[in-house]
């Protein structure tokens, strides 16, 4: 989006040279544009978690980067999804092949 909108230091926003006055008009008009008419700023502030989070960076560094104080927020944006569950599991697929394998084989004698 970086291309339908611009900043100028002395004029603020504009999109298609013309300043932005508002800002829900300049944005409606930006994700018309850019083929993404339901888009929205939560949407944006969302993936950039989820980004961060599969990046792996510090749930900490998360918050301060995104502007949250609370856990609770971070919580919030950082959605879990059918593939960071199936994700986990073969993580903890590949955990358990290295363990030895007499814990591997009492755990299946437990099953």
């Amino acid at each position: 989006m970086t291309d339908v909108i611009e900043h100028d230091p002395n004029e603020g926003f504009l999109l298609d040279g013309e300043r932005l006055l508002s800002f829900r008009t300049g944005w409606r008009n930006a994700v018309r544009q850019a083929g993404l008419p339901s888009l929205t700023p939560l949407d944006m502030r969302r993936s950039a978690a989820r980004i961060f989070v599969r990046a792996r960076a510090p749930e900490k560094v998360v918050m301060d980067l995104c502007g949250w104080k609370t856990r609770g927020m971070f919580d919030r944006y950082n959605t879990t999804y059918a593939r960071d569950l199936a994700e986990g599991v073969e993580r903890l697929g590949a955990c358990l092949s290295d363990f030895r394998p007499s814990v591997t084989d009492e755990l299946q004698r437990e099953g």
